[in-house]
């Protein structure tokens, strides 16, 4: 068997009129107590899967990539660790152009 897994992060440098889902503007703390709350809840439902196997990740929002970089290596390391991922899966990551550096 083999499931994908989606990520809600609902951060936000502002809000957008036409969204519909939930987001906020909390600072950075609150990002990292966030991503610490996630790898917790993610560790406690790992074996809900079983023997399933991870096709797909996608990790939404909100605004994925207002994340600290050190947030979201922890998230990364925190999923590899907690669930088995087929060859090559697809991961996707929503990004802000602006929040993004070569």
């Amino acid at each position: 068997m083999i499931a994908g897994v989606s990520i809600h992060i609902p951060f936000c440098r502002r809000r957008c009129k036409y969204c519909d889902f939930y987001s906020t503007t909390l600072s950075t703390g609150w990002q990292r107590r966030y991503v610490d709350a996630l790898c917790r809840e993610v560790e406690l439902r790992a074996g809900e899967l079983g023997s399933q196997y991870i096709h797909s990740l996608y990790i939404g929002g909100g605004t994925p990539s207002i994340l600290p970089p050190s947030c979201v290596s922890q998230l990364f390391d925190c999923i590899s660790r907690c669930f088995a991922f087929l060859p090559g899966p697809e991961v996707t990551i929503e990004a802000n152009p602006d929040d993004v550096s070569s």
